[in-house]
């Protein structure tokens, strides 16, 4: 797979500018609140979170969840559907952070564009590509694919189970 169109978002700003001074091809770097986002809506085909989710989904204490719900309204709203953009999520996976993602995705809880979308989900478990055969931290991959739903369409969310890539 060849990328050409690479956007990267931080809040501090060295980090951003260090980053933008390698250069690098292809690559933008902007310094941005990931809780309010100022790309329009379904500017990108794949958003991709790398432990911010874990980071941000302490408990589900409803000031955590205010917080976590933000984050996931963002990453959804900037993905666009019509290219059945794809959310890929890094996690630890404990038991309130998938509760948490299963919650917003799949039940609808505090999800305002869930009337309008459905979200298959395909939950990949990288202990293999990992080495981490004996460690209580393996991680796993999910990627939450966005479909439009048609007026009056039934909900059908698709679940995939994989223990390696």
């Amino acid at each position: 797979m060849s990328q050409t169109n690479v956007t990267s978002c931080d809040f501090v700003p060295e980090i951003v500018a260090k980053m933008n001074a390698r250069g690098v091809a292809g690559v933008t770097y902007a310094e941005m609140d990931f809780l309010n986002m100022t790309y329009a809506d379904a500017s990108f085909d794949v958003v991709i979170d790398k432990g911010s989710f874990d980071a941000i989904c302490l408990d589900d204490d409803p000031e955590s969840e205010q917080k976590y719900t933000k984050y996931l309204s963002e990453q959804i709203r900037v993905l666009d559907a019509a290219t059945s953009g794809k959310f890929v999520v890094v996690s630890l996976l404990q038991a309130h952070v998938f509760d948490a993602l299963l919650d917003y995705f799949v039940r609808g809880k505090n999800n305002p564009g869930f009337e309008g979308f459905a979200f298959d989900l395909q939950l990949i478990k990288l202990d293999k590509i990992c080495d981490v055969q004996d460690s209580k931290f393996v991680s796993f991959m999910l990627v939450f694919t966005k479909r439009a739903l048609a007026a009056g369409a039934a909900r059908d969310t698709k679940l995939s189970l994989k223990t390696a890539l």
